[in-house]
């Protein structure tokens, strides 16, 4: 009979998916909350540049090799230590969801020091800790890869491509422990909406009742919603997230319009609208040209060539076209008669913004 159930609700849980088609499905909306994975952060010592390490001034570096000189059994005296071919870095990656131990993973090396470049260099091993325990969970070692270079040959002559103090050791990192990262939390999974929406996170909630037939999503909020899991599908929970994920529902943004004025790019959102209107478009232009003109006298005569001025001015007048638009009109229909004023996309940006200080633009006005 459990299994039954079980059955009966994915099927619901698909049914209802398919009957919403032209809505948006709840994975491209919103993630669940424990899948973004962690952040590891370590620091290490980077071997075999080719005299591009740190520098003297850099004393820190001269620290860390004769501290690691002291566990091969060698001491040396950092002030005696002169290093080109060593430098610092700061080891970071991000710890992939459900990780187990022996699995790999890139990491990142920047250059802590005074290094030019990381170039043929190779990272010495370097443990990975999570902040929030201080636990080590992987070890990074290896080539670095960085994709550019750096040359220089005399002074002030010099060929650079892409940033040389920063690399990537592919495959570098290596776990030591398991990642348990659980999604699942007091028997409930939460969504995080990529676009927090009072309205969407509602509708989300209700599509997720519809399909279990219980009141078991609740809308935390405009970026959250709490999903609590069926005690018949606590052997299926990720069966059951799977299908949630696939769910449509209908989404709703806020109404916004997002200018570049750089660029002059104007980005329209769907639910713009705009009350009655009459905007005017007319261009004035005044161009000056100055000519010069020889005053040459009469053959034997007295007096001098000058030179004379020839300024001529032209003023051209657009002709101003009034467009009237109608209150509630579409994007499209803002659009069509914006165009048929001839607004190129910088104007548009003008227009927009007197739109919104006339209080005739129903959206908010974002400009970057």
């Amino acid at each position: 009979m459990q299994r039954r159930y079980i059955g009966l609700l994915l099927l619901a849980l698909i049914c209802l998916s398919a009957l919403t088609a032209q809505a948006a499905r709840i994975k491209d909306i919103a993630m669940v909350n424990g899948v973004d994975g962690e952040h590891l952060i370590g620091y290490g010592i980077i071997v075999g540049l080719a005299g591009t390490g740190d520098g003297a001034k850099t004393g820190f570096t001269n620290h860390s090799v004769a501290s690691m000189m002291e566990k091969f059994g060698h001491t040396l005296d950092p002030d005696d230590i002169k290093l080109k071919n060593v430098a610092a870095v700061m080891v970071t990656a991000k710890l992939p969801p459900y990780s187990l131990q022996g699995d790999q993973m890139d990491v990142t090396v920047s250059s802590l020091g005074d290094a030019t470049s990381l170039d043929g260099g190779i990272l010495l091993m370097t443990p990975l800790l999570r902040q929030a325990d201080g636990l080590q969970y992987a070890i990074s070692q290896g080539p670095v890869s960085l994709g550019g270079f750096n040359v220089e040959a005399g002074e002030g002559n010099s060929l650079r491509t892409n940033h040389t103090t920063v690399g990537m050791v592919i495959n570098g990192g290596k776990l030591v422990r398991d990642w348990e990262q659980g999604v699942v939390r007091d028997n409930r999974i939460e969504l995080l909406l990529h676009s927090p929406d009072f309205t969407t996170a509602t509708n989300i909630a209700k599509t997720v009742n519809e399909a279990v037939g219980t009141s078991s999503a609740q809308a935390r909020g405009a970026g959250r919603v709490s999903i609590w899991i069926p005690s018949e599908l606590a052997d299926a929970t990720m069966d059951f997230i799977s299908r949630v994920e696939n769910l449509r529902v209908a989404t709703d943004l806020a109404a916004r319009v997002v200018i570049n004025e750089r660029t002059g790019t104007v980005v329209v959102g769907q639910n713009v609208t705009i009350k009655d209107v009459a905007i005017a478009h007319g261009n004035l232009r005044v161009e000056i040209r100055t000519g010069f003109n020889a005053s040459q006298p009469n053959a034997f005569g007295s007096g001098t060539t000058l030179l004379v001025p020839d300024i001529r001015t032209s003023v051209s007048d657009d002709d101003a076209r009034l467009a009237v638009l109608q209150a509630n009109n579409t994007v499209e229909q803002v659009a069509r008669s914006l165009n048929e004023l001839g607004v190129s996309p910088r104007d548009m940006v003008a227009i927009f913004q007197a739109l919104k200080r006339s209080g005739a633009l129903e959206a908010e006005l974002v400009i970057m």
